[in-house]
């Protein structure tokens, strides 16, 4: 599942990881919109991952939305 307070929401599934890779796809409403969403996530090492958004257009391809990048803070 999942929701974020600014309004979205939906349910993404995935079959699993292979190797380091993870593809959740599914329904998603956000702000009022109705669309398929694919996130795929990806970990860069044990204290870096990122994910990558896309949305599925008429055609039937998949449209880049955004990319996420997230590294742990060392200290």
């Amino acid at each position: 599942m999942y929701v974020l307070t600014d309004g979205a929401y939906g349910i993404l599934r995935s079959p699993g990881w292979t190797e380091n890779r993870i593809v959740f796809e599914g329904h998603m409403t956000m702000i009022g919109v109705e669309c398929e969403m694919r996130q795929t996530w990806t970990k860069v090492s044990n204290d870096e991952f990122g994910f990558v958004n896309e949305e599925k257009l008429g055609d039937g391809s998949w449209g880049y939305v955004d990319e996420w990048e997230f590294r742990r803070r060392q200290g």
